[in-house]
């Protein structure tokens, strides 16, 4: 049975149930828990209510809704002689989500993200918040987190392939979406004059200083306010991976396509006030 349009949260979910077949589980969405085995000695449904009259036949499942539907049933052979008798589901919130948030991060590998929240960090997804800025004024200060990115706290996300949207939910907390020099939104805000935006600029991913032209940071994303140092945006530093950034600080600066910055342009493509130069 698939129920739509249930609050997202957290449910206990229970039926009364036993089987003579072996490995039959019940399930609500993706937890999943081995019914109980049949007594001796039951073998018709008068004999099975009885029982579950005095609820002593109690399967549960402890599960999480985050996309408005719940999925229940059971799997498993009850082929031939082999049956499954049950009956009183019921169904326990626990806990209520008001907020949800989506991450993602496209072929350019990086991402910003930020929950109202405790949202565990997928698979192959890493986390860092950005804390400052180092004495040389070029290299951003970034810490890793690690299982768990805290409620409004906004983080640059990076992975080394595409993470299709995944969608979480839960129960808002209240505060500031704001961490060292990164600031989160939970909906779309046009982005502050002087700010830096995470783009993809002709295949340059770096934090680009915002201009005349005004983009919008998405819902749950987050801007970068560095203090004034003329830098016009900061790349990431693909010999390090994001440990940390280097930055285009001045008109005349030549970076190769790492981000790295060079003292002359060879033979080769370079990237001269934001720009791609191919030199040849």
């Amino acid at each position: 049975q698939t129920i739509e349009n249930i609050p997202n949260g957290t449910y206990v979910v229970a039926v009364q149930a036993f089987t003579s077949g072996t490995g039959v589980k019940f399930y609500a969405n993706d937890a999943k828990v081995d019914v109980l085995a049949k007594p001796d000695g039951v073998s018709t449904p008068s004999a099975a209510a009885a029982l579950f009259a005095q609820k002593q036949y109690t399967n549960t499942v402890n599960v999480t809704v985050t996309n408005n539907t719940l999925k229940i049933g059971f799997e498993g052979d009850c082929s031939g002689a082999k049956w499954l008798c049950y009956d009183d589901v019921t169904l326990y919130m626990t806990s209520y989500y008001d907020a949800s948030a989506t991450m993602e991060i496209t072929d350019a590998l990086y991402a910003t993200f930020v929950a109202p929240f405790d949202v565990t960090i997928p698979e192959g997804v890493t986390a860092y918040t950005v804390d400052g800025v180092e004495s040389d004024g070029t290299t951003l200060k970034m810490t890793e987190v690690t299982t768990t990115i805290p409620a409004n706290t906004p983080v640059v996300l990076s992975a080394e392939a595409a993470v299709a949207a995944q969608t979480f939910a839960g129960k808002s907390v209240a505060g500031e979406a704001k961490a060292g020099l990164l600031t989160g939104v939970y909906e779309a805000t046009p982005a502050p004059a002087g700010s830096y935006v995470l783009q993809n600029n002709e295949d340059k991913v770096g934090f680009y200083v915002v201009g005349s032209t005004i983009p919008t940071v998405g819902a749950n994303r987050a801007y970068l306010t560095v203090p004034s140092t003329g830098v016009k945006a900061f790349f990431f530093d693909n010999a390090t991976a994001i440990q940390g950034v280097e930055a285009e600080k001045e008109n005349g600066a030549i970076f190769n396509l790492a981000g790295q910055r060079v003292n002359k342009a060879q033979k080769g493509i370079y990237i001269m006030n934001g720009k791609k130069v191919m030199v040849k």
